[in-house]
């Protein structure tokens, strides 16, 4: 559904109209079959695993935000039923682990997100780094403190077990567009989208994440921001816009930490560094 989606983008660039009606056309039968195939009445999706939620949800063939948040909240559900002392709840692999912090914190689950993000329970990045990790690991299981090189059974065949491996690092890019708030509103950055996702929550045992920063160097210069809560519970937010281009910011209209949940102000930012208070 997904690759349809982008032959049609790609052929409407192109300009050539019916081969995109054709991919159009194709993507919308596959999400009318899923629907009637795999969507219940309560908003589930059969299979119940984690990683059908998550690529029904980042394929778009859960398109209504009514049908996204029940997937959602479905999905965040099952994370929790799976978690435990020892368990981070995740059980994802190379397909959905990408999309999953993504998914979840496009549907109302940030808090979540962040508290996988966080986790140094089984299996998560975290989990890696408390046991020596330096570069991203192939397999949750490379090393589990009960069995070594063996995996969480023992019984693994460590001769097919590198340490250096990046398809978990896929990590990195929701922690630029969604925590730090980077993302191209156009091709090429030549107009920006500046909307960082603020977590309030952390798991228990992590200090909630009180600051980022981070950068992306685009075709036009360098994109800069930094956010930090202040002492007395306002957010700082700051960025600097390269030449040549617009960035449109998305920040709370009230301060995460004093208001639960509040508004969201758009402003349009100009080249050059901008400075940000919101109480």
């Amino acid at each position: 559904h997904k690759s349809a989606l982008m032959m049609a983008e790609m052929a409407a660039a192109q300009g050539l109209a019916s081969e995109a009606k054709k991919y159009r056309q194709w993507a919308e039968t596959m999400r009318a079959n899923f629907h009637k195939q795999h969507l219940q009445p309560d908003g589930s999706i059969k299979p119940g695993s984690q990683t059908a939620y998550v690529l029904a949800l980042d394929c778009g063939l859960l398109t209504d935000a009514a049908e996204r948040k029940k997937a959602g909240a479905h999905l965040a559900a099952l994370i929790r039923k799976k978690s435990g002392p020892k368990k981070s709840g995740m059980t994802t692999g190379f397909l959905g682990t990408k999309p999953l912090l993504p998914v979840l914190a496009d549907t109302g689950q940030l808090e979540l997100a962040t508290s996988i993000l966080q986790s140094r329970k089984y299996p998560s990045w975290g989990y890696a780094v408390k046991n020596g990790a330096t570069t991203i690991w192939e397999r949750w299981n490379s090393y589990t403190e009960e069995h070594g090189f063996g995996g969480s059974n023992g019984k693994m065949n460590a001769a097919m077990n590198p340490f250096s491996h990046y398809a978990f690092g896929a990590v990195t890019e929701w922690m630029f567009t969604d925590l730090a708030g980077i993302a191209p509103a156009e091709p090429g950055y030549s107009k920006i989208r500046l909307q960082p996702h603020i977590p309030t929550a952390a798991p228990k045992g992590a200090k909630p994440i009180s600051w980022v920063r981070a950068h992306h160097d685009s075709p036009h210069g360098r994109i800069a921001i930094h956010w930090q809560r202040q002492q007395d519970d306002s957010l700082l937010y700051e960025a600097t816009v390269p030449p040549n281009t617009t960035a449109e910011l998305s920040l709370p209209s009230h301060s995460p930490w004093s208001k639960p949940t509040p508004k969201t102000t758009t402003t349009l930012l100009k080249p050059g560094h901008h400075r940000i208070l919101v109480r």
